[in-house]
């Protein structure tokens, strides 16, 4: 339990670290003003910024999922509220509501993923209760900046809702029987000994697992050129091509005393760019413009972060390159370059859950700053 007393799970990693997951239930831009947007982009750049300040943070993620939704929750909402005195008519056309309503719907839910390293963390007894304590008392100051970078309201995940999110990634057809035991306020008991595939092979560009077949993709280049805040809205934004789609922005915090000779490195290549050309092209000055500004921006005391993109999308009964293209068509809407993690689609697969996974230096995400 952290310093107010709410409960949350802890995912240790064979290598050592730990992974605390944070579900979010994001507001939309739907009817939000520009000066609204701006002070959340700006406050969640504020909140990464704060993680390479924050003691043995070593990583962080956010994981966004768009699923089909089985219409189960709506009619257990709609039919706690009906009046059995109302009229017919209007029990008809609400029946009418709920069984139309699901017919292409889709359910949007994200995560956000904070992994710490014990050894990094200044805990001299480096015991898992001595850990959780140290953790507990950060998680207040770090979910209160959460709060105002609009991600709506935010809860701790238990160890139960980890156990479904896994079970129903390499499952997806599990979810109609959660969603069956919600609706009846059952709680499905399983641990993480029940959770993973039954059956699992992964081929050079496809992951097949129980009942899904999934491609995963890793950014080789992010955006190029001014970036807006909606660079990546049709991307994470349920799609009628794609059944279930997972992306996750995978974040690395540089500590402040690596990130000077960093930011200096990228501006020394960008200068020799320009200088090796009699007529350097616009890309190459915009490359030399950025790393000016970036090594700027650090020398006045902003944070340095590396982030990569994972895109998962999942299907059980459709063909995976029709999906794959419309994933093509979305990542280049998004001005990203991407391609799939060939040889490697059960790694990427499980990188891109919420669960703190992080990629070394020399893997197959690419990092940018």
């Amino acid at each position: 339990r952290d310093a107010y007393q709410r409960p949350f799970a802890l995912v240790k990693h064979p290598s050592g670290t730990v992974a605390v997951v944070i579900a979010s239930y994001p507001e939309g831009d739907s009817l939000v003003d520009r000066e609204t947007l701006d002070q959340q982009v700006a406050r969640w750049g504020l909140w990464l910024s704060q993680l390479s300040q924050e003691t043995g943070v070593v990583a962080a993620s956010v994981t966004i999922e768009s699923v089909p939704d089985s219409g189960t929750r709506l009619r257990r909402e709609v039919e706690q509220r009906i009046d059995p005195a109302a009229p017919q008519l209007a029990q008809l056309v609400l029946e009418d509501v709920i069984d139309s309503y699901k017919e292409g719907a889709a359910q949007v839910r994200a995560w956000i993923t904070i992994t710490f390293d014990p050894a990094k963390m200044g805990v001299k007894r480096r015991d898992e209760s001595q850990i959780a304590r140290d953790i507990g008392s950060r998680l207040p100051g770090l979910t209160q900046g959460l709060g105002a970078t609009g991600g709506g309201a935010l809860h701790l995940v238990a160890v139960h809702e980890l156990c479904r999110i896994a079970r129903v990634a390499y499952d997806p057809a599990s979810e109609a029987l959660f969603d069956q035991a919600a609706a009846e306020n059952t709680q499905v008991d399983i641990d993480f000994s029940q959770v993973g595939p039954t059956g699992a092979v992964a081929g050079w560009d496809t992951y097949r697992h129980d009942s899904g077949l999934s491609r995963t993709w890793v950014m080789t280049a992010p955006p190029r050129g001014a970036v807006q805040s909606s660079v990546l809205s049709r991307l994470i934004a349920p799609s009628r091509d794609v059944d279930r789609k997972r992306v996750t922005l995978l974040y690395q915090p540089i500590s402040a005393g690596r990130a000077p000779d960093l930011v200096e490195k990228d501006v020394n290549q960008a200068l020799a760019g320009v200088a090796s050309s009699n007529r350097p092209t616009q890309r190459k000055q915009a490359e030399l413009r950025s790393a000016q500004q970036v090594a700027r921006e650090e020398a006045d005391g902003a944070s340095l972060v590396d982030f990569g993109i994972v895109i998962t999308a999942t299907t059980q009964d459709g063909d995976i390159d029709d999906v794959a293209a419309a994933i093509n068509a979305l990542a280049s809407s998004a001005r990203l370059q991407v391609r799939p993690a060939y040889g490697a689609q059960d790694t990427a697969f499980a990188m891109g859950l919420p669960f703190g996974l992080r990629p070394s230096s020399d893997s197959l995400v690419k990092w940018s700053k």
